[in-house]
């Protein structure tokens, strides 16, 4: 398709069979649309979290649909899909070296993943009560510290002491 579909209005429409993937569909109303058999070019959840590498080349986002997904920034490709957790992830964060990332989920669990190559490294699980789960924070110890407590990963949670997880890329 050749054609600049922006700011058309397709809501309420029905629409089969539309191969839209690689098409730029920005400022289009599809609201109350029904989709049948339709292509696009990538689909993902809601998006609950974001984080960008320290260098600002990469976007990591948590999503509804239980995915981190790391996008180059400028870009609109997904480089990686972390699966691994089985619910929201309302938190991500990359270690100052920009080499992990962290997630913090309602299942429970925080996850450290290996920001190249998308491999889950690490599970902490039972971290949070899903009654006082709140949104979980994840900080990384700051650059002047990190002599003490190299990589360390700082977790909280609402009603909830705050556990430090030892982080190690290599």
């Amino acid at each position: 398709m050749n054609c600049d579909l922006r700011g058309l209005d397709f809501s309420a429409l029905h629409i089969r069979q539309a191969y839209l993937a690689g098409q730029s569909l920005p400022a289009i109303n599809f609201s109350r649309t029904y989709f049948k058999d339709c292509a696009f070019t990538a689909t993902f959840g809601n998006i609950l979290s974001l984080a960008f590498s320290p260098d600002g080349t990469f976007l990591a986002t948590g999503a509804a649909n239980c995915e981190i997904r790391v996008w180059k920034v400028g870009e609109s490709t997904t480089l990686l899909a972390c699966k691994g957790h089985a619910h929201w992830i309302w938190t991500v964060a990359y270690s100052p070296d920009g080499q992990l990332i962290a997630s913090g989920s309602e299942d429970q669990t925080v996850c450290l993943w290996n920001a190249e190559t998308g491999d889950r490294l690490h599970v902490l699980s039972g971290h949070t009560d899903p009654r006082t789960l709140g949104r979980l924070q994840s900080r990384w110890s700051p650059p002047g510290q990190r002599k003490l407590r190299p990589h360390c990963l700082a977790l909280e949670c609402r009603k909830r002491p705050v556990t430090l997880l030892p982080a190690r890329t290599h």
